[in-house]
């Protein structure tokens, strides 16, 4: 069922997609910029790789053991460094994707140095939150995550403090209530499918990372419907990921 927002007489009134209607135009905002996301993570697991190199060769060299510990930690750090910066870049990364527009490394490295602190602290909270849903009897885990899942959108797109990203998180799902259940029921799915025996885990990994883009796409038709603005259309970029042709098809929101 979908959900929608007053707007004025004559206005095309904006639609909240149901959750388990967001799987392709998930996996085409994925595809859109499925190259810079994988060019971005391959950031830092090749710091990690080159850490192991460090390593194996400081061994093989019988270097003294304080001086592979520096030369280990600094490599490791440079590593995680660059691991920090990627988290912030890849959400933006799928959040244009689910905007219909086409990125580079660079653009998404450089804006996501900018929100490193911001994005560190609103991931905190989520964890925190979701820890501590999980040790209540799992129920309180899927209102958190109800609640406060579009957090790190407000603060990339808006720009505003991690609290206050929470705090307009909550307000959306409050208000678009119904529509955020239908995404959490789906994330649900995907834990409860890890529980099956041998490809339980695997499915349900492959099946969230199809989902990525969903909470993105769900922040925009959020956005518009609060605008009294119709989704905006995915557009259809002249170079396209070599994936997205698979998942072309209509706006998530006509």
């Amino acid at each position: 069922m979908s959900e929608q927002s007053a707007a004025p007489a004559g206005a095309q009134t904006p639609q909240l997609t149901n959750g388990w209607n967001l799987f392709v135009p998930s996996l085409r905002a994925i595809a859109r910029n499925f190259w810079t996301i994988v060019g971005l993570f391959a950031i830092p697991l090749g710091g990690f790789l080159l850490t192991v190199g460090v390593l194996f060769l400081v061994e093989k060299t019988h270097t003294p053991a304080t001086a592979a510990t520096i030369i280990g930690l600094a490599f490791g750090l440079a590593s995680a460094a660059t691991f920090l910066v990627v988290l912030p870049a890849s959400t933006l990364a799928l959040l244009a994707g689910a905007r219909g527009e086409s990125v580079e490394i660079k653009e998404m490295w450089v804006s996501g140095r900018a929100f490193v602190l911001p994005y560190l602290l609103v991931s905190a909270l989520l964890v925190m939150l979701y820890g501590a849903g999980l040790i209540f009897l799992i129920i309180p885990y899927f209102f958190a995550m109800k609640y406060f899942m579009l957090a790190p959108y407000y603060v990339l797109d808006e720009g505003v403090s991690a609290m206050e990203a929470m705090r307009r998180s909550a307000a959306a799902a409050k208000k678009h209530s119904k529509a955020m259940w239908t995404v959490v029921a789906v994330v649900a799915t995907f834990n409860v499918i890890e529980f099956v025996p041998y490809a339980g885990l695997p499915v349900s990994i492959v099946l969230s990372l199809m989902y990525a883009a969903a909470p993105a796409i769900r922040y925009l038709e959020i956005h518009a419907a609060d605008a009294n603005e119709p989704m905006p259309k995915l557009k259809h970029e002249k170079k396209k990921s070599p994936f997205e042709d698979q998942f072309d098809g209509k706006s998530t929101v006509d």
